[in-house]
């Protein structure tokens, strides 16, 4: 994917998460990663939207414990559109962020 249809692809995919869910992502996340929250906001600012994710968190093992924390905490993927949430995770921690 070039850069912008990385965006739009993630933007389009945010758009389709539904409000009570991501908000319950949220809680979650705060729950359970607030102590990394200023060093991922500081990672978003310095490398932006198609480079954060995939510089600090594109490790598969990184990925794999954020979606798990999300299914143990009651965000499982049958309630996002596609089944999965590999195409809404990324999404739901820029909203944790504030970047969304």
């Amino acid at each position: 994917m070039t850069d912008d249809e990385y965006v739009e692809y993630h933007n389009a995919k945010f758009a389709e998460i539904p409000t009570a869910l991501l908000a319950k992502a949220v809680v979650v996340f705060d729950k359970y990663l607030s102590h990394l929250k200023d060093d991922m906001g500081r990672s978003y600012d310095r490398l932006g939207a198609t480079n954060w994710f995939e510089y600090s968190f594109g490790h598969h093992a990184f990925g794999t414990y954020v979606r798990n924390l999300l299914r143990e905490n009651g965000v499982t993927d049958d309630m996002v559109p596609t089944g999965n949430l590999d195409d809404y995770y990324v999404q739901m921690l820029e909203k944790f962020l504030g970047v969304r």
